[in-house]
């Protein structure tokens, strides 16, 4: 079930660049955190190193057919060269496509099958260390390059609990009880 009121589907500590982390690096460089909580990044090289927003329950965040996702983070706004991409992934973890690269926002409808987003950062190369600050997920309406991020929401998994359907003609009076699943 998604929250058609959610504007940013990340966690709230991925979308300010801060822990708990669900953010990890891929390739070469180092992804630290400070004191504080913030989450830096340095010694990475262009075309080897990203920065993957990882969900904490599925191999990416739910997508709904036709409904397009956008992507955008503080690090493709202000840092020349690092792009924001965006993988799909059908409901089995299988690979099905993915958007152009771009800076300093990505958006894309979801090719057919897909089921699941996984937003990442390709980064430039880094000598010195900089915070991955802010990024933002959203569905529906497109991002743009100048609004601020706001806090993630997150995607939290549902389960049905109680069930009713009762037609009454020409419509239907359905209700639904679900509970919020959350890791352990």
């Amino acid at each position: 079930m998604l929250d058609p009121a959610t504007d940013n589907l990340l966690e709230a500590g991925q979308s300010l660049g801060r822990t708990p982390r669900r953010i990890t690096l891929a390739g070469w460089g180092t992804l630290a955190e400070r004191a504080d909580g913030t989450l830096t990044v340095t010694a990475t090289q262009a075309n080897s190193s990203q920065l993957y927003y990882l969900p904490p329950y599925w191999v990416g965040w739910p997508v709904l057919p036709g409904v397009p996702v956008s992507f955008t983070t503080h690090l493709a706004r202000t840092l020349a060269g690092a792009v924001c991409r965006l993988e799909f992934w059908d409901a089995g973890g299988v690979f099905v496509g993915s958007a152009e690269p771009a800076a300093p926002t990505v958006t894309a409808v979801p090719p057919a099958g897909a089921a699941f987003v996984l937003p990442k950062v390709d980064l430039p190369t880094l000598t010195t260390t900089i915070p991955v600050g802010g990024a933002l997920l959203r569905l529906g309406e497109p991002v743009t390059a100048t609004e601020p991020i706001p806090i993630g929401d997150g995607c939290p998994a549902m389960t049905v609990t109680a069930y009713a359907d009762r037609p009454r003609l020409p419509h239907r009076d359905l209700s639904l009880t679900l509970v919020e699943v959350r890791p352990a």
